[in-house]
């Protein structure tokens, strides 16, 4: 960086007043000079040396004044921009909307749907599916199990599929920029994922028991022992090449991938690069099911995305479209690296604990409405506030413990603690909405109790019974009785 900054502003012609600019030239030579001799000997540097040479291009200095150059400045804001564009690409990438889970076993189940005998979907130079086991596994912890299932269906013999390919079937006339600058227009077949993916749920006719049926451990079981993932490979045979949502030749949806394979080796995209056209292989639809396939898996969004905080929404940035691997759709390759591992491993702890910090402060905001007072003053001491407490407490040392292991780069450890993290979150949460419904009643029957009596007014009571048994007898007394006619 150091190199780059002296051999643009320094050694350059370009000057914006050298008097402005030779002394800092001067300083920043003679600091340049003296690291190299450090290194060159071999001496170990230290970080406070390495600061004393970083610290006046991007610190500055405080007795530089009005002799300071605006060059510096452009530099320093450059930098900046291309350290920030680092941590949205690189070390803290976006993720998918949907909830990225850990499972112990992960089953991917691939329906080769076609309509046509021409061609074989799955042979070697038409669908390379040992290159998509190999690099799939790539992305598997020690301790999960990945399965693959191959299985082949005619529309011709599947009505249900048959007719939920026909319902998400459209045709679309699509603009096309060519790289010579040309506007034309082309006639191109896709299939709506949306609706395919409603239609194909119309299908399901198994129903399995509520999870509200299983206990909390049981409940972890069944959502992270075994996870399927259902690949839909569609093999067409049409005059045009049919693709998916207009662009793209595979999808990840929330519960399902659909690929699309039409029989052209070489169809030109619209992406290019460095003024040449990209051309995709619609035979070998391997790459792009890589790509959906990991998306969906773990959460791997490819490098040119990120997420802009200030419009909340995902932006691109082309420049980071670089290297072998099924992310970048400039490339010809598809290679996962050991970064795309260690970001799929991230999204499974980032996910768990996302999960388990929303359950405590759920439980916390519950908690929170609750005030002690007369009414369940008592109640306070019958229920399991200390195993509350105790919770709690483990709680946040799991969560201690799993960032120390995921900065380490030990995901194993951080796996193996994201069930008790699971269970103890859920547990939390239940007993804090337990213990909410148990202030309520309390709060209810203490509305209901009998009103007190004003002790000044007991003298009352007497007087009003006296008066009443005298009115009573006076009333008996002095009624007027019939008289008897005397008949001779």
């Amino acid at each position: 960086m150091i190199q780059s900054f002296w051999k643009d502003y320094c050694e350059s012609g370009n000057t914006d007043a050298n008097q402005h600019k030779t002394p800092f030239c001067a300083d920043l030579q003679k600091r340049m000079i003296s690291f190299k001799q450090k290194i060159n000997s071999g001496e170990p540097t230290s970080s406070v040396e390495t600061q004393q040479l970083i610290s006046p291009i991007l610190l500055g200095d405080e007795t530089e004044g009005m002799d300071s150059s605006l060059l510096l400045d452009g530099f320093v804001s450059s930098l900046c921009s291309v350290i920030g564009s680092s941590i949205r690409h690189l070390i803290l990438p976006p993720t998918p909307l949907y909830t990225i889970s850990y499972a112990q076993r992960i089953s991917f189940h691939i329906f080769v749907v076609r309509n046509h005998n021409s061609y074989d979907p799955m042979a070697e130079e038409y669908f390379e599916y040992s290159a998509f086991k190999r690099e799939i596994l790539k992305l598997k912890l020690p301790t999960q199990e990945f399965a693959f299932t191959v299985q082949q269906l005619s529309m011709s013999s599947d009505i249900g599929l048959a007719t939920a390919y026909s319902s998400s079937l459209r045709s679309v006339v699509l603009p096309m920029l060519s790289v010579n600058g040309e506007f034309t227009t082309s006639t191109q077949m896709y299939i709506d994922s949306k609706e395919l993916q409603k239609q194909l749920k119309l299908l399901k006719t198994d129903e399995h028991p509520t999870s509200s049926s299983y206990t909390v451990e049981e409940e972890y079981e069944n959502e992270h022992l075994l996870k399927h993932i259902p690949i839909f490979l569609f093999s067409l045979d049409y005059g045009l090449p049919v693709f998916v949502d207009k662009h793209y030749l595979a999808k990840a949806l929330s519960d399902m991938i659909v690929v699309v394979q039409s029989p052209y080796p070489s169809w030109e995209s619209r992406i290019a690069c460095n003024n040449k056209p990209t051309f995709w292989d619609l035979r070998n639809p391997v790459k792009p099911l890589l790509s959906a396939t990991a998306l969906l898996l773990g959460g791997l969004v490819p490098s040119h995305i990120a997420y802009n905080e200030a419009t909340q929404s995902a932006q691109q940035n082309w420049l980071w479209s670089v290297g072998d691997n099924p992310l970048a759709l400039t490339s010809s390759q598809y290679h996962f690296s050991s970064f795309h591992k260690d970001v799929v491993f991230r999204n499974y702890i980032v996910a768990s604990l996302n999960e388990s910090l929303q359950l405590v402060n759920e439980g916390i905001a519950v908690l929170l409405q609750q005030r002690p007072n007369e009414q369940n003053v008592q109640a306070l001491q019958v229920l399991p506030l200390k195993d509350l407490t105790r919770d709690y407490q483990r709680i946040k040392d799991l969560w201690v413990e799993i960032s120390s292991s995921l900065q380490r780069l030990d995901f194993v450890s951080a796996v193996h603690l994201l069930k008790e993290l699971h269970v103890r979150s859920r547990k939390f949460h239940a007993s804090t909405s337990s213990i909410a419904e148990s202030l309520e009643v309390f709060k209810c029957i203490g509305n209901y109790d009998t009103p007190k009596v004003n002790s000044s007014l007991t003298w009352l009571w007497p007087i009003s019974i006296a008066v009443d048994i005298i009115i009573l007898l006076l009333f008996f007394l002095l009624r007027k009785r019939k008289r008897k006619v005397k008949i001779n």
